[in-house]
């Protein structure tokens, strides 16, 4: 009976061992393909087709079709049907394309550039970039366990799937974000309040619903929103493309880690600036992550002080939150409800926290019994 187990295993780890190079080969193929077809890519007609698909599918097929081609399925596709297109896997394919050089045009020749008014354009590509990941995850498999990467998917995917504009959402941010000492520090370093640079971002976003961009100069006086507001606000959203482009290849170019999974640069800058006075949001919803839950990146060099007053509001929001969702209990004498809710929410994140150190520790005892 030992016999067969260790034969067993003797197979299955040279099956695993030829695969390997297979899945090393497809990754390659894949790759090769994507950067070719993204090195004849013009920028700013690319990011347009992606933001595009994402109105097409976003039920804004009127301004969509204006730029792209697209059949009628796409508009009425649902999520996981064939013709729909997943939000983070536009969110990546623009990330490779700010990361991948161009191929030089040649002089008096004929050019070949991508065709970026037809939706087959953009379905070819996420079909290569899906060939890639999955021939990358097939490596990584190899090594460790689908549990071991899991939480990876869902950091990549939950966000787009919840969606980035919700009232609780803002509430929860500007609350958290919202004390004295993050307040003075925000208008310390970038010279405008929080409460403009939310209001200005609120404004791009919303107009990069029916177009894929805006004039940098445009006039925001009159929802009271200055040039000097505006211009500070766009300062932090945006960046010149060049400027992003190097950004990216730093960032992204680097041996060994999974296209799927690394890090996304239009999360802190989600607008790009084309020349000098053209704005572009491929994913006008990044804009929206960007002034809410995006604070982080301009709060987190304060310092200990606005760190503990952002954990202290954070505290007070599970409260306020628990208070007004949970049914009324009766307080110990003494005690108000607040601080008997306070009590029973961090008995449960105690008792949450032991539980996830047992699933992990058992885990970990599963893992070395295979």
């Amino acid at each position: 009976m030992l016999d067969l187990i260790a034969a067993a295993d003797t197979n299955a780890s040279i099956c695993q061992a030829a695969e390997l190079p297979m899945s090393r080969l497809r990754r390659d193929k894949a790759r090769k393909r994507l950067s070719q077809m993204l090195s004849l890519a013009h920028d700013e007609s690319f990011v347009i087709m992606v933001w595009a698909v994402d109105a097409a599918q976003s039920g804004r097929a009127q301004p969509a079709s204006r730029f792209l081609s697209f059949p009628k399925e796409i508009t009425e596709a649902k999520f996981g049907e064939r013709y729909f297109v997943f939000k983070w896997a536009l969110e990546t394919l623009i990330n490779e394309l700010l990361s991948t050089k161009k191929k030089a045009l040649p002089k008096g020749g004929p050019t070949r550039r991508l065709d970026c008014t037809n939706f087959a354009t953009v379905a070819t590509c996420i079909n290569t970039l899906r060939d890639l990941e999955d021939a990358e995850d097939g490596i990584v498999l190899s090594r460790f366990s689908a549990l071991d990467i899991m939480h990876k998917i869902g950091h990549r995917q939950f966000e787009w799937q919840r969606g980035f504009f919700s009232y609780s959402q803002i509430y929860r941010t500007l609350t958290v974000f919202g004390g004295d000492l993050a307040k003075d520090y925000f208008k310390q370093n970038h010279d405008i309040s929080i409460a403009e640079f939310f209001n200005c971002g609120f404004a791009f976003y919303a107009l990069c619903q029916d177009l894929p961009g805006f004039k940098t100069s445009l006039d925001l006086t009159e929802i009271n929103l200055s040039a000097h507001v505006r211009d500070r606000a766009l300062s932090m959203l945006s960046a010149p493309l060049a400027s992003v482009q190097q950004e990216a290849t730093s960032v992204r170019q680097i041996a060994g880690r999974s296209t799927a999974y690394q890090r996304s640069v239009l999360r802190k800058t989600p607008i790009l600036q084309f020349g000098k006075d053209v704005a572009r949001a491929p994913l006008p919803s990044l804009i929206l992550q960007r002034i809410t839950i995006g604070l982080y990146y301009d709060l987190v060099g304060g310092g200990s002080r606005i760190w503990r007053e952002i954990g202290a509001k954070f505290e007070d929001y599970c409260t306020e939150l628990a208070v007004a969702m949970l049914p009324k209990r009766r307080s110990p004498r003494g005690a108000s409800n607040t601080d008997s809710t306070r009590v029973s929410i961090l008995q449960i994140c105690s008792f949450t926290t032991r539980a996830a150190r047992h699933v992990s520790l058992l885990s970990a005892k599963l893992r070395k019994c295979r």
